[in-house]
């Protein structure tokens, strides 16, 4: 699963001073799409250039879903190091000496690992994915997928725990062996019910390291720490709110990565929550999930049982070409139950998303990032949406092993905090849906993306948000948040003069600030930023420097020639210093 989170921005400083000398005036500078789409003709190329993979031999085999489960493992918050205990834990290292490689137990996931030989001895064979993410979060681990290794046998009743060892020692190494990876993580789970006995091993390769979150106090923010351990530009949280709902992270300025902070929401009644960590790297389109973690209102806080529920009746693909219009039905209901507006099925987009669904799950399934942003940046460009200029869009693909049912895919989407970012945002007005069933083992994979559009010429709530972020920032330097300029009556009619078409915003900016600077009659400097989300992006270094400054903020919004997108323009207009 993964969603976008790319932002370009551009820059471009311009002065004024109080009663401008007569001049002639410099040719307006186009604006540059600040994010790039490949055009619908290279998609189809791609297409036509190779056969739609089959799914089925990428899907596991063998899994069981059940209904509930109830944990009775010992959770451990932080993932610390256990010290072995036992003679299992002696095959653990024999295991990784024959595999020649350095693991450090977790007890996070030897949480993980005891409930799975648990499941192993109860249903013969190994639980869903749905539920192994249960299990990770509950017990403590912000793993994102694990690897799982083990052994089911039936053992006299009257047999010793030393002498299963002793017995089946060299097939359980043999077993666990292959799924060590070198610094990975590891836990031993070991169960028995009368004669039947499992012995589980699963593995990670942690991507973030992560403190105990801090419950929220009276600001209702709950707080993530942690480094992360692979590289990264930036980092952004996403946190589950009440059934459906969903909010974003703040990340604290100040910290530098890979150390992070995130500050984040949990709803009034919400007792526990999920939060998704994604990360963006420079040069990749989609975001990384590299981590999940459980906060808590209150240390010591029970997590609720598993026990996923599907959304409305049953629905099952028959047609994957009828699919969207079943997505659109069941999401629609959830969204209203949340009041939100309802979403529309863009048929042209879908016909798209049905040609790439199989090419971009068979990506993901694959692990290839390279693969997954090409495919992905030909749907979220939107070019057969029709309803608008396109502000945003987001993209979740997803294949659901054991059912060929949309209310078990939605529900199982949703239950994730990207999932509802994608599915649930309040400003998504549009989605383009592709199906791919699988019938062996019965599958169902989805591709789902939504669009949001710029619906209005006044940004006045956007200025607002974006003097918020610059006084955030400012207060990590530990400077005072700057003074607003009053009025600005001149700078915002450009600004809406770019929203519908009439200006672009170079010239805007410019015949802005002329009338800014002659109403104060003072000299000022203006920066105009073109970007995709006022959250991301450098903010100007005066900006970030000077202890006292004035500061007016305009939005706008424009889009460039043969941009897929449109963008937001926003003007900056600094005085003092």
């Amino acid at each position: 699963m993964s969603h976008l989170r790319h932002c370009a921005t551009l820059a471009l400083l311009l002065s004024a001073c109080g009663v401008p000398p007569a001049r002639t005036a410099p040719a307006p500078q186009p604006s540059r799409p600040a994010v790039a789409f490949p055009a619908a003709a290279r998609v189809e190329e791609a297409l036509a250039a190779e056969a739609p993979p089959d799914l089925a031999p990428l899907l596991p085999r063998g899994e069981v879903a059940v209904d509930a489960w109830a944990i009775q493992a010992e959770p451990a918050a932080a993932d610390p190091v256990y010290e072995p205990e036992g003679p299992f834990e002696g095959l653990l290292d024999a295991a990784a000496a024959q595999r020649g490689v350095q693991v450090t137990r977790s007890a996070s996931l030897r949480c993980v690992a005891q409930e799975m030989a648990r499941f192993y001895t109860e249903h013969e064979a190994l639980p869903a994915e749905r539920l192994t993410r249960y299990l990770l979060a509950v017990c403590g681990s912000s793993a994102v997928g694990v690897g799982r290794a083990g052994t089911l046998g039936q053992i006299d009743p009257r047999a010793t725990v030393a002498l299963i060892a002793q017995q089946a020692g060299d097939e359980i190494r043999d077993q666990i062996a292959p799924v060590l990876v070198d610094g990975g993580q590891v836990g031993l789970g070991f169960h028995r019910v009368g004669s039947a006995v499992a012995v589980m091993a699963v593995v990670s390769a942690p991507k973030v390291q992560l403190a105990p979150p801090v419950p929220p106090t009276a600001d209702g923010l709950a707080i993530v720490r942690g480094r992360l351990l692979t590289r990264a530009d930036a980092v952004v949280g996403l946190i589950n709110q009440g059934p459906a709902g969903v909010a974003r992270c703040r990340v604290t300025p100040g910290f530098a990565l890979p150390q992070i902070e995130l500050r984040c929401p949990m709803a009034p009644g919400d007792e526990v929550a999920l939060v998704q960590i994604n990360t963006l790297s420079l040069g990749r389109v989609l975001t990384e999930h590299v981590g999940t973690v459980l906060v808590r209102r209150a240390e010591g806080e029970a997590a609720p049982p598993y026990a996923p529920r599907p959304v409305g009746q049953s629905a099952l693909v028959t047609d994957p070409a009828l699919a969207g219009a079943t997505v659109v039905e069941r999401l629609n209901a959830v969204r209203r139950d949340a009041g939100l507006a309802e979403v529309r099925l863009s048929t042209g987009q879908s016909a798209v998303s049905a040609r790439v669904a199989p090419h971009l799950l068979a990506s993901i399934l694959q692990a290839q990032p390279r693969d997954q942003d090409v495919l992905a940046l030909g749907l979220l460009a939107g070019w057969e949406v029709q309803a608008g200029t396109i502000r945003w869009a987001d993209i979740v693909g997803q294949v659901v092993v054991g059912t060929d049912d949309v209310a078990d895919w939605l529900s199982d989407t949703l239950e994730s905090p990207g999932g509802r970012w994608v599915l649930m945002r309040p400003d998504v007005r549009a989605i383009a849906v592709g199906a791919v069933p699988v019938a062996d083992p019965r599958s169902l994979g989805l591709v789902a993306s939504t669009y949001a559009f710029y619906e209005d010429v006044d940004h006045a709530a956007e200025a607002r948000r974006f003097l918020e972020r610059v006084s955030r920032a400012r207060a990590s330097r530990g400077l005072p948040p700057p003074q607003p300029m009053d009025g600005l009556d001149g700078l915002w009619a450009h600004a809406r003069a770019v929203s519908e078409g009439r200006e672009v915003p170079s010239a805007a900016l410019q015949a802005g600030l002329d009338a800014e600077s002659r109403a104060r009659r003072r000299p000022l400097r203006g920066y105009l930023l073109e970007t995709i989300d006022l959250e991301l992006g450098e903010l100007p270094e005066p900006v970030l420097t000077q202890r006292q400054i004035s500061l007016g903020v305009a939005v706008g919004h424009t889009r460039a020639e043969g941009a897929a997108w449109g963008q937001y323009a926003v003007f900056l207009v600094i005085g003092g210093g």
